[in-house]
């Protein structure tokens, strides 16, 4: 079972089939999650903070933001900031907050991609 709370919900929204029950090895034991908070120091706000909200994007823009994440994003956290545990609400915050500080680049890709159209 991954430790990601909308795994199930993302692969949903793929169109993937969703298993819900715990496969998960009852004899392994979990980490020192507090000892890891501490060091790295644990995601910038905590859960109940969020609003769950569906995006939309394209299949192709979606990919590319997991992949720019995965190759540009996360190694500079870890290896700028000793942050390896950056949650998916706070990447998806920060995009948010990225929009909300550059409006006149959201609308010129709006109007971009109708124009493509």
């Amino acid at each position: 079972m991954s430790d990601d709370p909308f795994a199930a919900l993302d692969e949903q929204a793929a169109g993937e089939p969703v298993d819900d029950e715990d496969t998960s090895d009852s004899t392994t034991t979990e980490p020192d999650t507090d000892e890891d908070e501490k060091e790295q120091g644990g995601p910038a706000f905590p859960f109940d903070e969020t609003k769950h909200r569906g995006v939309y994007p394209r299949h192709s823009t979606w990919d590319s933001f997991v992949d720019s994440f995965d190759v540009e994003i996360k190694p500079r956290l870890i290896s700028e900031y000793s942050i390896r545990d950056a949650e998916k609400r706070e990447w998806h915050d920060a995009v948010l907050q990225l929009a909300m500080d550059n409006p006149e680049e959201v609308v010129e890709r709006i109007v971009e991609a109708r124009e493509d159209t």
